[in-house]
């Protein structure tokens, strides 16, 4: 199913025995727009550093019982590796997350690789296997993105800014980030909200705050609207990707 990530922020965060705090954020990786990690704000539950949870470990989530239930104990979350609140998540402290919960290193891109092979890739990561890789900084890049981050930054068409970002769509089994919601009422007053495939971004200059889409504004503004009360249904995503003549 396909749902909004605004909707999931300042959910109940439920391990299997207790409840541990509420969402705050998601980081998503700006490689392949797939979302990786849940933050927790966990208030004086745990104090001093960054609760990330892998979706590895997410239920089905419920946001009309207000619960994103986890496949975790209190305890489990509680004794995980520290991470500074503070820092930027480094491919380190990724690395030691997924080998403390036994996640997929999902940069390796393991889904694909048989699980007898997964074992041994997993096996080999020692922490000095870490520490050799950490001589080497571009092997450890990470390429987390916040989504409380990008959520407001503005969407620029070829020849103007279209509107800003408002959301994301995301499928709830695969975690995979489908859509951009655009605002455009600012730039184009009486537009409705518009979907931008991350497929189709040309390119996210970061340091200004803008995505760029290769689209004509008239384009963007004449695209099918999104009504955020129904489903995205299959015919109108083939009218979506038709609009911008692209297939899907």
């Amino acid at each position: 199913m396909i749902t909004s990530l605004k909707d999931l922020i300042g959910l109940k965060i439920a391990a299997i025995d207790d409840e541990i705090g509420k969402s705050k954020d998601f980081y998503f990786d700006d490689v392949g727009w797939n979302i990786r990690y849940l933050v927790v704000d966990t208030g004086k539950f745990i104090l001093g550093r960054k609760v990330l949870i892998s979706h590895y470990s997410f239920k089905q989530p419920d946001p009309q019982m207000n619960v994103l239930p986890l496949n975790l104990t209190v305890e489990k979350i509680k004794s995980s590796p520290h991470i500074d609140k503070k820092m930027p998540v480094s491919r380190q402290k990724e690395m030691e997350l997924a080998m403390y919960y036994q996640w997929p290193f999902y940069w390796m891109n393991m889904t694909a690789i048989p699980a007898q092979e997964s074992t041994l890739l997993r096996n080999m990561w020692t922490q000095e296997a870490i520490d050799e890789k950490n001589k080497h900084r571009s092997v450890l890049e990470t390429h987390l993105r916040s989504y409380d981050e990008i959520k407001g930054y503005s969407v620029h068409a070829i020849s103007e800014d279209i509107g800003h970002v408002d959301d994301f769509l995301v499928d709830d089994k695969t975690w995979k980030i489908r859509y951009l919601v655009l605002d455009s009422s600012k730039w184009l007053p009486g537009t409705e909200n518009k979907l931008i495939s991350p497929a189709w971004i040309e390119n996210v200059d970061w340091t200004r705050n803008q995505i760029n889409v290769d689209q004509e504004p008239e384009v963007i503004k004449n695209s099918p609207p999104y009504d955020k009360n129904a489903n995205i249904e299959p015919e109108y995503e083939i009218e979506l990707f038709k609009h911008y003549g692209k297939s899907n």
